[in-house]
């Protein structure tokens, strides 16, 4: 008995130790807890803000497609219109071409009534001069007829 009474404060004094050594294991392993708890909120809170920046780089992605389709849209828009003033410049260059062709033609016409004006006006003056030399002439043969029968009635 004596041999147990006096390991027994050893053995409480070793209980003791390992009691402390479980008390701060635990005590460790409780502060490592809470900081694992403390970690894992960071984490959490982390993630949280990452998924809030992905959904705003998402939404300035979308804002980014939609402005980006907008400049297309705009640039293809722009290109039509100078397609369409080429079209239009085409157009206008036709319309023009075909009436000047129109005026050449009028321009023909006049020249070519000019011409049959002047050919007219030609024959008009070489009637009159036949008509007066005819005139001219039946008015010498009427005079010479009175002279005749004035002659004759002397």
């Amino acid at each position: 008995m004596t041999r147990i009474s006096s390991i027994w404060p050893s053995l409480k004094l070793c209980e003791g130790k390992k009691k402390q050594e479980h008390e701060d294991r635990l005590k460790q392993m409780q502060e490592e807890m809470e900081r694992s708890e403390r970690d894992l909120l960071e984490a959490q809170e982390m993630i949280r803000r990452l998924e809030e920046q992905l959904k705003q780089l998402q939404a300035a992605k979308d804002e980014l497609q939609l402005n980006q389709k907008e400049l297309q849209g705009m640039l293809l828009r722009l290109e039509e219109a100078k397609h369409l003033e080429a079209t239009e410049k085409a157009k206008l260059e036709e319309e023009i071409m075909a009436k000047q062709m129109e005026v050449q033609r009028t321009q023909d016409e006049v020249n070519a009534k000019d011409e049959e004006t002047k050919r007219l006006q030609d024959e008009v003056e070489e009637a009159r001069r036949k008509r007066d030399l005819l005139e001219a002439q039946e008015m010498i043969r009427r005079l010479e007829e009175q002279l005749q029968a004035a002659k004759d009635e002397l």
